[in-house]
C-alpha cells in the first residue's frame, strides 16, 4: 500500500466526518428555532388563558360560580400541560433523530 492512499484515505473520512458535523450544526440550529419558537407560542397561550381565567372568576356572580371557573381552568390547565409536554418531547426527538442523522456512517 503506498503512502498517498493512505492519506487519501484519511482525508475522505475526516472529511467526511467534518461534513457530518456541518450537517449536525445545521440541523440543531434550524430544529432548536423551531422548538424555542413553539415553546414561546406555549406560553403565550397559557398566559392569554390564565388571564381568561382571572377576568371569569372576577365576572363570577358568587363564590361557588367562582370556584366551578376555577376548578375547570386547572383542570384544562393540567390537560394542556400534559398535551404541551407530548409536543415538546416529540419535537426534540425527532430533532435528535434529525440532528444525528448527518454523522451516521452512509449505508
Amino acid at each position: 500500500m503506498s503512502t498517498t492512499s493512505i492519506f487519501d484515505r484519511m482525508s475522505e473520512t475526516f472529511g467526511g466526518i467534518g461534513g457530518g458535523f456541518c450537517g449536525f450544526g445545521e440541523e440543531v440550529g434550524e430544529r432548536g428555532r423551531e422548538l424555542n419558537v413553539r415553546l414561546i407560542e406555549m406560553a403565550q397561550e397559557n398566559t392569554a388563558r390564565s388571564f381568561d381565567t382571572a377576568r371569569a372568576v372576577l365576572e363570577a356572580k358568587d363564590v361557588n360560580e367562582a370556584f366551578k371557573v376555577q376548578q375547570e381552568a386547572v383542570r384544562e390547565g393540567f390537560e394542556r400541560g400534559i398535551q404541551q409536554t407530548r409536543e415538546i418531547a416529540e419535537m426534540f426527538t425527532e430533532a435528535t433523530t434529525a440532528a444525528f442523522k448527518p454523522l451516521r456512517s452512509p449505508e
